[in-house]
């Protein structure tokens, strides 16, 4: 029997989608069910055996996408994927209820995440975007210009705020490495 003693509320963290997500058609998830159930079943359990859970994090792969790098999914509409049916294994989608349903059940903040996005993202706002070539970093993404940055990321902002029932307790992008070489080809293509 698992023993611990806390002080603080912890964090609940799926990195790479771990069991929840699924997974490109090469590999294999043994998720039999939608992922928001397993997600509800993890933090009461944790609730159960005396462990708080402050919020909940959801990595690379709550959000419609293809997978880009890896296991990792390019964002084509950052909401909780409803309906994507896995077609290698066919899973149920990820959060049949959407994710503000999911945030009401789970009771907690979540934070939220994205990495790159894809060539086909559906760009709400019209922010000024542009695609990596084949020789950059992240070929075929899209990063945002740099002089549309601080209006896209305010509406990212809202709309995270939106999905979670105004509990977006933080928010993560990751790849900012990439991003950052990626940002010197679209600003300046003669570097």
């Amino acid at each position: 029997m698992l023993s611990v003693s806390l002080t603080q509320k912890a964090s609940l963290f799926q990195d790479n989608g771990a069991y929840y997500g699924d997974w490109p058609p090469t590999q294999t998830s043994n998720r039999p069910w939608a992922a928001e159930e397993g997600l509800l079943v993890a933090k009461q359990t944790l609730a159960a055996a005396g462990v708080p859970i402050a919020y909940m994090q959801l990595d690379d792969w709550w959000y419609y996408g293809r997978f880009q790098l890896g296991s990792v999914r390019c964002v084509q509409r950052w909401e909780g994927d409803r309906d994507t049916i896995n077609a290698a294994t066919h899973k149920p989608a990820l959060f049949p209820g959407g994710l503000p349903a999911f945030q009401r059940a789970l009771g907690i903040g979540l934070m939220l995440y994205t990495p790159f996005w894809c060539e086909d993202y559906d760009n709400p706002g019209k922010f000024n975007m542009t695609t990596a070539p084949k020789h950059a970093p992240l070929a075929g993404t899209k990063i945002v210009a740099p002089e549309d940055s601080r209006r896209f990321f305010d509406a990212i902002m809202e709309q995270g705020t939106q999905l979670t029932n105004g509990h977006l307790t933080a928010y993560e992008i990751d790849f900012l490495g990439k991003i950052v070489i990626l940002s010197r080809f679209a600003c300046c293509p003669s570097r």
